[in-house]
């Protein structure tokens, strides 16, 4: 797998063709699959897995693909958090 300098960077401090690679390589790592439900079709986003608001970086392995609805639900918890109020 390529890296990606810009990974280190605050997301939003890239320009947004660098966010776009960005968002491309974690959607590739994880084949497009919610790491909660595993769906793997409809509307998927990228998620920080420790929130940003809580100390969470940009850096890959904070970095997850979740469908809209998990990551809706999600919110700003921590997975911890989120994975005790099952079911998700």
């Amino acid at each position: 797998m390529a890296t990606l300098p810009a990974v280190l960077m605050a997301l939003d401090k890239l320009n947004s063709s660098k966010y776009k690679a960005l968002r491309q390589v974690v959607f590739a790592r994880d084949g497009h699959v919610c790491a909660y439900c595993g769906i793997d079709e409809g509307e998927m986003h990228i998620d920080h897995i420790l929130p940003r608001k809580v100390g969470g970086t940009h850096s890959m392995d904070n970095l997850q693909v979740l469908c809209k609805p998990c990551n809706l639900r999600k919110s700003a918890k921590s997975e911890g958090a989120f994975l005790a109020q099952k079911p998700y």
